[in-house]
């Protein structure tokens, strides 16, 4: 998500292909960079740099059926506006949400994972209380024990999570091979990122 609210359609729709599938990984976006502009640890070999330095230019990275990963840049109103939507979809249909905070390396320096009960307004407090005091709010014992008592001690509950994201991750491979066995016929099905960015 750009820091004017808009989404990159990751999509195939602009190539021709089906709508809500994404045929293209959030690194890709390092076509967009010049040589001029490559992050000075990138190579060839990598490309999490460049989203990365993608990030940290104020974006934000959506994760369908998972969360999001913000940046050392507190996200605009417009970008708050589109992260409440986005935060209720995925309470909603997945149960669960995750906010990952990262600095300018893409190293995580602080992570949370929330509830439909947490509900969506209080994530967009726990972000900006993050960016107003460099931390995320404290969330009490009461609450993480409420949790607790449904899903299980600490080890089942990160054993859940990773659980949940490989799940998700092959929800997303699978619905990309379907469209691409419908839609490729001969065709590479990946888009070119400046087609996005020029649309």
């Amino acid at each position: 998500m750009l820091r004017s609210g808009s989404l990159l359609d990751f999509s195939g729709k602009r190539d021709g292909g089906p709508a809500h599938v994404r045929y293209m990984d959030h690194r890709e976006i390092s076509e967009i960079f010049s040589k001029d502009e490559l992050p000075s640890e990138a190579t060839r070999s990598s490309s999490t740099p460049y989203m990365n330095a993608f990030i940290s230019e104020g974006n934000v990275r959506l994760m369908d059926g998972q969360g999001v990963t913000i940046g050392e840049m507190e996200p605009t109103p417009q970008q708050y506006t589109v992260l409440k939507r986005f935060v209720d979809h995925v309470l909603r249909d997945e149960g669960y949400f995750y906010l990952d905070l990262s600095d300018n390396d893409g190293k995580t320096v602080a992570s949370r994972e929330y509830y439909p009960a947490d509900g969506s307004a209080r994530i967009i407090r726990d972000i900006k209380e993050y960016f107003k005091n460099g931390e995320l709010p404290y969330k009490s014992e009461l609450s993480q024990f409420r949790y607790s008592t449904v899903l299980g001690d600490s080890d089942l509950v990160a054993a859940n999570r990773q659980l949940r994201k490989d799940l998700s991750e092959m929800r997303a491979k699978l619905k990309a091979r379907t469209a691409r066995k419908e839609y490729g016929k001969g065709r590479s099905g990946t888009m070119d990122i400046r087609q996005i960015m020029a649309g």
